[in-house]
């Protein structure tokens, strides 16, 4: 494996660490900032303290940490040892071909999106005025001092406006942002939402007498929103804020509305701009939904970024929405197929209530019919007398009567004299199945009738 060292002055390697970030710098050596930050300190040459470069993106000329002179160490590896001693970087040729080989391809919607942002071709807004109607109202929303001087055509001093929190320096830079970011999305196809029509006012009721208007309230400002394939995208610009603890011990939080502790941290303005993308939002997801100054990066330059993504954004809630369209078509379909499973069993039920109705029928007059013709084989010709009310009958006849008739297969008709009474409100189906199952099963045998023996017959009929 061939090297290819690359030699530096401290002097050289002051001047490149101060020219761009480390993470940046750090690539073109093809190694890690953190293996870059270690070659520094081990030739004293100081990096760039934390927030250096951020001032520098908000136009402030923050100070450097001068270039103090070599203290002399023992001999290090890959450094040379000397009063002024020089900083050799070894990259390997693998690691070359490595980082040179082709990228993965890119998804083809992605490939189409940037095909068309090639096609985005207009020029950039330098001033306010030169800005469309959404941007020149949040300008005027938000108090700027040219307000006064910006011109609307008919219809477009009313409608939404940009949801923007920044403080007075960096409000031009936003607005242009703002203004940018609308353009290259309707170029790309993505305009914005009109916004809602006015709600209907009330009717008003009758009054008798005089009484005075209720307080009308300002309807709060309607923001704006962009239109990706039929899906609204909420998105808002803002400042980072930096928290900054003031002096004095550390304060717990306030007990209630009037407590006047003085508070512990106050927040200030950095003049870092970001753009936060709202809605569609997706709770437990691990994707960038923000996107701010970093470095020498600006926002402004992530406007493809950022329009890529509110594209994905919007295929996946369309894939959402369908998959859960389809998921609740599935359910209707299943509470359907349930419930005509439901009206199929009832109507099963009722059919099968009516074959245990009649089977039970005809089981209670097989039985009765079979100890009919026991009696009738074991009296003979004799009669059975049996009282019905006040008449007297011939038990065996009437009990033939009512077995045939109670038995489903047989073609006599109906008794209704010998059909149970039904009371009104219904008896207990419970005691009746009591009293029916003491009578069949013979647990009420002291009440049934008994053959008399053949002395008592014979006495009897010397008796008529």
């Amino acid at each position: 494996m061939s090297d290819n060292p690359l030699t530096l002055t401290r002097q050289s390697l002051y001047d490149l660490v101060w020219s761009k970030p480390m993470s940046d710098l750090a690539k073109d050596f093809l190694i890690s900032d953190v293996g870059l930050a270690k070659r520094c300190r081990a030739v004293d040459v100081p990096i760039p303290y934390r927030g250096y470069w951020a001032r520098k993106a908000a136009g402030q000329t923050p100070p450097k940490t001068p270039l103090p002179k070599y203290r002399t160490k023992a001999p290090r590896q890959e450094i040379r040892s000397g009063p002024e001693p020089e900083v050799r970087f070894t990259m390997s040729t693998e690691r070359l071909e490595r980082e040179s080989s082709p990228s993965p391809p890119l998804p083809v919607d992605e490939l189409i999106f940037n095909a068309r942002l090639a096609t985005v071709n207009f020029a950039p807004a330098t001033t306010i005025a030169d800005t469309g109607a959404t941007v020149r109202r949040t300008a005027r929303h938000k108090k700027h001092p040219q307000r006064a001087s910006l011109q609307f055509a008919r219809g477009e001093r009313s409608g939404p406006i940009v949801n923007m929190e920044v403080t007075a320096p960096v409000l031009d830079r936003a607005l242009l942002l703002a203004d940018r970011l609308i353009r290259t999305a309707a170029a790309l196809g993505l305009p914005l939402q009109d916004p809602p029509p006015p709600a209907p006012k009330p009717p008003e009721s009758r009054r008798r007498y005089w009484e005075p208007p209720p307080p009308t309230s300002k309807p709060a400002p309607v923001m704006a929103r962009l239109l990706v394939d039929g899906v609204a995208v909420e998105f808002r610009i803002e400042e980072r804020l930096r928290r900054i603890d003031l002096d004095g011990p550390p304060r717990l939080k306030r007990r209630n509305q009037y407590d006047q502790s003085p508070p512990s941290h106050r927040m200030e303005a950095t003049g870092v701009l970001r753009v936060v993308c709202l809605a569609p939002h997706f709770y437990f997801d691990s994707e960038r939904q923000t996107w701010y100054d970093q470095g020498r990066s600006r926002v402004e330059d992530k406007i493809p970024a950022i329009l890529w993504k509110f594209q994905q954004l919007a295929t996946r809630t369309l894939r959402e929405k369908a998959e859960a369209a389809e998921r609740e078509r599935q359910r209707e379909i299943e509470e359907r197929l349930k419930h005509e499973l439901s009206v199929r069993r009832a109507n099963n039920a009722k059919l099968i209530e009516a074959l245990e109705r009649q089977a039970g029928a005809w089981f209670r007059a097989k039985l009765l019919q079979r100890y009919l013709r026991a009696l009738r084989r074991t009296v003979g010709e004799n009669a059975v007398d049996g009282k019905l009310g006040d008449d007297k009958v011939d038990f065996l006849t009437w009990a033939e009567q009512y077995a045939d008739q109670l038995n489903p297969l047989s073609t006599t008709p109906s008794n209704p004299d010998q059909q149970r009474e039904r009371s009104f409100y219904g008896a207990s189906g419970e005691a009746m199945l009591k009293q029916l199952l003491l009578r069949v099963s013979g647990c009420d045998n002291e009440m049934a009738w008994k053959r008399p023996a053949a002395e008592d017959v014979q006495s009897s009929d010397k008796d008529c």
